[in-house]
């Protein structure tokens, strides 16, 4: 079986349980059950090294995040704190990244995720290379020697997952009157119901007209604007894929 096909096995079960969640009428307890019903879909997509919980982050620097709907930690290395029955403290150095998950994704809950996701790209936590192969082991070659990329390669990765959305034209001007770096906010926004990605890029021509001539990378001190993928009835599929 190819790897699309089980993405795409996936991708109709997240998205059965997606619709099944509308039977529940108090909001909380919807956004609840999607939040579960995501980690539980994602779960069967990637190796077991990856957890999934909600929480909050901190630094060393005791700097602290906002409560996190899903955040994504090393599960091998690292390891957490229970803060209560449901939530947990995570070092910012065991997370990879995190996502925002919105039934739907208005003004108000737009900024709430903005800031939350805001709130973990703030945290400060040392630069790691290609020369970290894991959290307990360094090579240490010389540069005269070899040639590597001495980029940083631990940046994160944050997601806002919305069910539903405003129009397409309204969140393109949430995202154009945003007034943060880019580099502090989401690295991609999903909307299902809708069938759309907007994936943070480097744009090297008008930034006014969203996606133009773009590149999609992690750097996200560089990284300028966003571009938007129509996916669909894919959608879910290429979410995982990315």
């Amino acid at each position: 079986m190819k790897m699309l096909d089980v993405l795409k096995t996936n991708s109709n079960i997240l998205n059965a349980k997606l619709e099944s969640s509308r039977l529940y009428d108090h909001n909380g307890m919807k956004g609840t059950c999607r939040e579960e019903d995501l980690i539980n879909v994602i779960r069967d997509c990637i190796p077991e090294c990856y957890g999934m919980r909600a929480g909050q982050i901190f630094s060393q620097n005791d700097k602290i995040s906002k409560q996190i709907d899903v955040v994504i930690f090393d599960n091998i290395f690292s390891n957490y704190f229970k803060k209560d029955s449901s939530a947990y403290l995570f070092p910012c150095e065991s997370i990879y990244g995190s996502i925002e998950v919105k039934s739907m994704l208005d003004k108000e809950s737009f900024n709430q995720a903005i800031e939350n996701i805001k709130s973990v790209r703030e945290l400060d936590r040392e630069p790691s290379n290609c020369l970290d192969v894991t959290p307990i082991r360094h090579l240490d070659l010389s540069k005269q020697s070899f040639k590597y990329n001495e980029d940083k390669l631990n940046e994160y990765v944050n997601v806002i997952f919305a069910y539903d959305s405003v129009s397409e034209d309204t969140l393109i001007d949430y995202i154009k009157n945003l007034k943060y770096d880019y580099e502090l906010l989401p690295t991609f926004i999903y909307v299902h119901k809708k069938g759309l990605i907007f994936s943070k890029v480097y744009c090297d021509e008008d930034k006014s007209e969203l996606g133009k001539k773009s590149y999609i990378g992690m750097n996200h001190k560089t990284n300028n604007n966003y571009t938007i993928s129509k996916y669909g009835e894919d959608a879910i599929t290429a979410f995982l894929f990315y």
